[in-house]
């Protein structure tokens, strides 16, 4: 099966329950695009820790973007200079 495009944008509160939420949706779309569970898991841990760099800042919302193009995963979090991008092959 090959993985079609798509790209979402979220926003999560900046609070640390949400945390967990960014996770699992970080992880499905991986195994959606063609991750091992495994691989799908540990990209989802290192967006987790980004997330957890840049939402300590003021209450507004965490901007999340997931894309996937040509085989090619990208989970951006937050927004403006403190924002964080984090890739991997699907």
């Amino acid at each position: 099966m090959s993985a079609a495009a798509f790209e979402f944008n979220l926003s999560f509160p900046r609070e640390a329950r949400y945390l967990a939420m960014l996770r699992d949706v970080v992880a499905s779309a991986a195994r959606q695009a063609g991750c091992g569970d495994d691989a799908a898991l540990a990209f989802a841990g290192e967006v987790d820790e980004a997330a957890a760099g840049v939402r300590g800042t003021g209450g507004a919302a965490l901007d999340v973007t997931i894309r996937l193009s040509n085989g090619l995963m990208e989970v951006r979090v937050g927004s403006g200079a403190d924002a964080r991008s984090l890739t991997v092959h699907a």
